[in-house]
């Protein structure tokens, strides 16, 4: 969140009164730490662009270097019917020295669906060993397939206006006085439930020959026999029959088979035990002689209530395994029941502590 001086005053833009715009206003944080001398050019949002300037002297350039960069903005109708910005892309990086890193960037609309237009903004190349606002020598370059099908589209409407990333990043050039040094290619296959993975990425040397290649596999725990499947087949599990009871006063459970019953769960449980008294003592005066009422009367309340609480069954790691046991107490004898898991079946064993 930034902030604004007016006057002296300290003011944000979304409250208190509209404040005049002006050029190369200077923001802060409102909590600091980094110590940024932010600058907003510009005399209104159509022509804004930002310069922040940390505490060693890097300059970094948003939108624009000493005019507007408009393809490097994200901005779109919101529902008031007006074009608002919602991001300002880093358009240089500028040490104390000049020495420059500049980055580029390609602004379009895409169609997601239903005849609607959503806004997207792509870094198309970085330059950088620039010195003074001249070109670097070397320059990567993201080339991509916009005419790649995927059908995990990426949408989102936080910002007041639809967005969306759809393109396929297929190649990286790495070239140097544009000759090519280095080429980067990438293969793509679909997942579980469409998403589109990164299956292998080659490279390539100065001439189009094949360097290496690496081939990605992915964890997959949810395909069986080429379907997907998110839900495993159930497994019994062996907790280790304790049979503790609460010692509840439960009449009704005779009458009804025993549906109702005092056993603790097998994965935890404990009885609570209760009791208390309420004393009053008064006299009064009522001409009305109605028992029913307090009227005309003096007295003290004395009360007094307790519980108790004892655990029975808890699931715990008793024996440093990292695997969660049994412990309960039975007869006045502390017992657990320790968990020595195999990968399909659960079982346990019973040692007295």
């Amino acid at each position: 969140m930034l902030a604004g001086v007016e006057n002296g005053e300290t003011f944000v833009a979304h409250k208190g009164e509209p404040v005049k715009r002006k050029t190369d206003r200077q923001f802060y944080k409102r909590l600091g730490g980094g110590f940024e001398k932010i600058i907003r050019k510009g005399s209104n949002p159509t022509n804004y662009y930002w310069i922040v300037t940390d505490k060693g002297g890097t300059k970094y350039y948003y939108r624009g270097i000493d005019k507007v960069d408009t393809n490097a903005v994200l901005k779109g109708i919101t529902a008031n019917g007006q074009e608002n910005i919602a991001q300002w892309y880093l358009v240089r990086v500028e040490d104390v020295q000049g020495n420059t890193v500049n980055y580029h960037y390609e602004s379009k609309d895409a169609k997601p669906f239903n005849g609607l237009v959503a806004k997207v903004v792509y870094c198309t190349s970085i330059d950088y060993t620039g010195y003074k606002g001249q070109k670097g020598a070397y320059t990567v370059e993201f080339v991509r397939n916009s005419n790649f099908k995927r059908k995990d589209k990426r949408t989102n409407a936080k910002v007041g206006f639809l967005t969306m990333v759809s393109d396929e990043l297929s190649e990286i050039k790495v070239n140097y006085l544009d000759q090519k040094v280095r080429t980067y290619k990438f293969k793509y296959r679909e997942g579980a439930f469409y998403k589109t993975l990164l299956d292998k990425v080659t490279q390539y040397d100065a001439d189009g020959e094949e360097f290496y290649s690496h081939k990605l596999e992915y964890y997959e725990d949810i395909e069986k026999n080429g379907m997907y499947n998110p839900f495993s087949e159930g497994k019994n599990v062996l907790s280790g029959n304790t049979s503790i009871k609460g010692g509840l006063i439960n009449p009704v459970s005779k009458y009804i088979g025993g549906i109702f019953t005092d056993d603790i769960p097998a994965l935890g449980g404990g009885v609570s035990k209760n009791s208390g008294y309420s004393i009053y003592a008064g006299i009064g005066a009522d001409p009305t002689h109605d028992v029913a009422t307090k009227n005309n009367t003096v007295g003290g309340h004395y009360g007094n209530s307790k519980t108790k609480t004892e655990q029975k069954v808890t699931i715990i790691d008793i024996n440093g395994d990292g695997l969660p046991d049994k412990v309960y107490k039975q007869g006045g004898v502390l017992w657990y029941i320790p968990n020595i898991s195999k990968m399909v079946r659960l079982n346990f064993l019973m040692i007295n502590l």
